[in-house]
Formats: structure tokens, C-alpha cells, sequence
């Protein structure tokens, strides 16, 4: 199996990659360098949400991950009939634990792609 890689909606990295950058350049001329720290880590946010996947489904495990891309938790499945799709959220099903709200910012033709993966 092909891990499925969830990744974050497209306006929101394009959303932080725009407003970071209007306000680096426009705090360049003023002289006002905490908005352009501020506005180059919301550019710098924005790249890594467009890199990055928040949650990745493989054969034996689901892992959530972090903005920078590493592993902030992991549930070992054994197989895909295991999850299920109910109220908008992402459950592993021996022992009904939520694993994730699958809201808005997530990029929903891989929502689409996860519950024909688990039949929901």
C-alpha cells in the first residue's frame, strides 16, 4: 500500500505566503524590523505548511505530524478497516480512539481519498 499523505488546504499556506510577504516588504521601508521578523515567519509558516502533510496513513500505522514534518504521535493499525470516518473526524476503531479532526484546513480530495481507502 501507498502511503496516503493528507495534506493542508491550499489557502492556507497561500494565505500565510501572501500576508508574511506584504508585510516583510512593507515593514522594509518604515524600518520596522519586528514586522519583518514577524512577516518572514509567517512566509517561513507558510512554506512548511505547503511542504509538509498533517497526517500520513500507511499499511500498519496512522502518524500525525508537526508543522516541521517530524512525527508528534503514531497509532499502529492493522489495516485501513480499522479507521473510521464519523462527524467529521478520523477514529481507530479497536477501541474508538480519535486520531483527528478532519475540518478545513485539510486538503479535502485526500478526505475524499481517505474515506474511499476505509469505506466510509
Amino acid at each position: 500500500m501507498t502511503p496516503l499523505k493528507i495534506r493542508y488546504a491550499l489557502w492556507l499556506p497561500i494565505t500565510g505566503l501572501v500576508v508574511g510577504g506584504l508585510l516583510a516588504i512593507l515593514a522594509i521601508p518604515t524600518q520596522e524590523y519586528m514586522s519583518l521578523a514577524l512577516g518572514t515567519l509567517v512566509v517561513a509558516m507558510g512554506v512548511l505548511l505547503l511542504k509538509n502533510p498533517s497526517i500520513v496513513v500507511e499499511e500498519h500505522q496512522v502518524r500525525v505530524l508537526n508543522l516541521l514534518g517530524s512525527t508528534r504521535k503514531t497509532y499502529e493499525i492493522s489495516g485501513p478497516s480499522d479507521l473510521s470516518i464519523r462527524d467529521n473526524a478520523l477514529f481507530q476503531q479497536p477501541g474508538d480512539l480519535k486520531i483527528m479532526h478532519l475540518g478545513a484546513s485539510l486538503n479535502q480530495s485526500d478526505i475524499a481519498s481517505l474515506k474511499s481507502l476505509v469505506g466510509a
